[in-house]
């Protein structure tokens, strides 16, 4: 327990978010953010409604409707929520679709494997033995596995197909009705942000990437990888709207609820501390709005309801939230459906044959940066050592590849997928330009950005298009990943410290 005249003192007042941590953790202190306080839900809470089964998705609007006097809707946040509704949808369909055709040739393909192996011991047993049964026990022994297969196969099917049964919403549907955005609509009311003047927007942007994210104040300064200035300070515009409607209201509490774990929300734990939100974030809150705040994930912030505000949630409900934000973390993010280039099929099909959920993918890329920039220690090297280090970096990326996904490895990091030829390219360049100088058009390139201060990275592949590249001598040709529909991306903002 702190001293009491520590406590009172200028400097442990002055420092307290950074002493203290910010938020109160006394259950008391905490309770008065769910009985007054005003509520601003993230736009990835919003969005899990689409993701939650029926009965838990009525459970957490139960829940909420017990609290809706007191929710308020940035206008960032309800943009980003209706514009990303249809990609959530899409992206269970397609999940689903693949797990349908993963299974039938992962069956196909593991009986395949047997058959042929047997094929390899009857020719031993002919060369090696006088047995006549032994054939005939290996045949009856590739028939049981297959019948058992099959019941395999049929009942990882049926489940597939009771998951997709159960899905009441599709991306077609709900442009004719959307039962979630209406409920949604009912909840908040009135209480919706006004839409900034785009000057505000302009001037707020700027901020955040001009000033705030290359001097890693939060929140939101990892999202370089965006496509936009405007979607990279996302975060830092609900901030600041949330900040000023705070002001403007004179409340005494905020409590913002988000599944955005990252190091730009989060200060990643230490010696003698937890992770925990970054106390920068406390203190901005309370000098400029006079407020004080609270930042809680999902899970947290439904059990505080729950224990709070006396409301009814399933623990399977709860379970299922939390299981839910795991899997908003997932940063694997290719498809193969309506790829016609059948080289880039064979490339994409492979990786993600070997890795369907981009774990392996992560490690060799996260381990080889890790070992190039002697990460996280010589973050801010000079552009002579980071060059060498990226020279490292790709080799290393291109070798982990070839190596954990058996591929051939070819070149400086290249790898070969069957004879095609995959051409690597890494940077750690502010504005994520690929250079494609030596690399001929029509070529499959891989490509990894990592950002400048080596918290994320973007991954992804594309087809060198011929109408990007100059054909003049010594001209540096290069291409722009996050402005080209083509790219499969495999990970995007991916944080390499987590």
């Amino acid at each position: 327990m702190p001293d009491a005249n520590f406590q009172k003192s200028p400097l442990s007042q002055r420092y307290s978010s950074w002493i203290h941590g910010g938020a109160n953790h006394e259950e008391g202190e905490r309770a008065k953010f769910f009985e007054s306080g005003i509520v601003v839900l993230d736009t990835n809470i919003l969005l899990s409604l689409y993701e939650y089964t029926s009965p838990s998705r009525a459970e957490i609007i139960s829940a909420l409707r017990i609290i809706s006097a007191r929710l308020w809707l940035p206008y960032q946040v309800g943009l980003e929520f209706v514009n990303g509704r249809r990609r959530v949808l899409i992206r269970q369909s397609e999940e689903l679709s693949q797990a349908r055709a993963l299974t039938e040739k992962k069956f196909n393909e593991a009986l395949k494997i047997i058959k042929s192996h047997s094929a390899h011991i009857e020719s031993l047993v002919g060369r090696y033995s006088r047995s006549i049964e032994e054939p005939s026990e290996i045949n009856s022994l590739i028939d049981e596995f297959s019948q058992t297969g099959k019941v395999w196969k049929s009942k990882i099917l049926g489940v597939i197909s009771d998951i997709r049964s159960s899905q009441d919403m599709s991306a077609t549907g709900i442009s004719d009705t959307d039962p979630v955005l209406e409920q949604v609509a009912d909840l908040y009311g009135p209480r919706i942000a006004d839409k900034p003047h785009p000057e505000v927007v302009q001037k707020r942007t700027r901020s955040a990437i001009d000033y705030r994210f290359p001097n890693h104040i939060p929140p939101g300064f990892l999202d370089d990888g965006k496509d936009t200035e405007i979607e990279r300070a996302g975060d830092f515009l609900i901030w600041e709207e949330v900040i000023e409607y705070a002001k403007a209201s004179r409340v005494d509490r905020v409590l913002f609820v988000s599944n955005d774990t990252k190091e730009d929300w989060y200060e990643p734990a230490g010696p003698g501390q937890e992770t925990r939100p970054w106390p920068a974030l406390f203190e901005e809150m309370k000098d400029r709005a006079g407020c004080d705040l609270r930042i809680e994930t999902a899970a947290e912030f439904f059990d505080g309801v729950e224990q709070f505000l006396n409301a009814t949630i399933a623990t399977a409900t709860l379970e299922e939230i939390d299981h839910v934000a795991d899997e908003a973390n997932t940063e694997f993010f290719f498809d193969l459906d309506g790829v016609d280039d059948t080289e880039l099929l064979e490339v994409l099909s492979n990786i993600k044959e070997r890795d369907p959920t981009g774990e392996l993918m992560r490690s060799c890329i996260g381990d080889a940066i890790t070992i190039a920039f002697d990460f996280p220690k010589n973050s801010a090297q000079s552009i002579a050592d980071r060059s060498g280090s990226a020279i490292i970096a790709a080799t290393l990326i291109g070798r982990n590849i070839s190596n954990r996904f058996s591929f051939e490895a070819a070149d400086y990091g290249d790898f070969l997928v069957g004879e095609i030829l995959v051409d690597l390219k890494f940077t750690t360049r502010r504005n994520p330009a690929i250079r494609v100088s030596n690399a001929p058009s029509g070529s499959i390139c891989f490509f990894v950005w990592c950002s400048p201060h080596l918290s994320t990275y973007s991954a992804g592949l594309f087809r060198v298009p011929e109408e990007l590249i100059s054909q003049v001598h010594r001209v540096i040709r290069q291409v722009y990943p996050e402005r080209m529909r083509e790219v499969h991306w495999i990970a995007r903002n991916a944080s390499l410290t987590s």
